[in-house]
């Protein structure tokens, strides 16, 4: 998302991240989709108002092994 400073970051892990989001998006904040990561966790993030990231997420059972970052979230070194 435009507009992060991604230094400031703040995860919070909730029960039904999929109802969460759908909330979120009702209340007209913009929010990226859910992603399920290959570290056992479904996760979106939105922007707050001064720019700082905030990711919501759950555990969830990994069940494809080959599940990886989307093309465009790939981490460089």
């Amino acid at each position: 998302m435009d507009g992060r400073y991604p230094q400031a970051a703040c995860y919070l892990y909730v029960d039904d991240v999929a109802a969460l989001r759908r909330r979120v998006v009702e209340a007209d904040w913009p929010a990226t989709d859910c992603v399920d990561r290959f570290y056992g966790l479904r996760q979106f993030e939105v922007v707050d108002p001064e720019g700082h990231v905030l990711l919501f997420g759950q555990d969830i059972e990994v069940t494809d092994p080959g599940l990886q970052y989307p093309d465009q979230e790939k981490p460089t070194r």
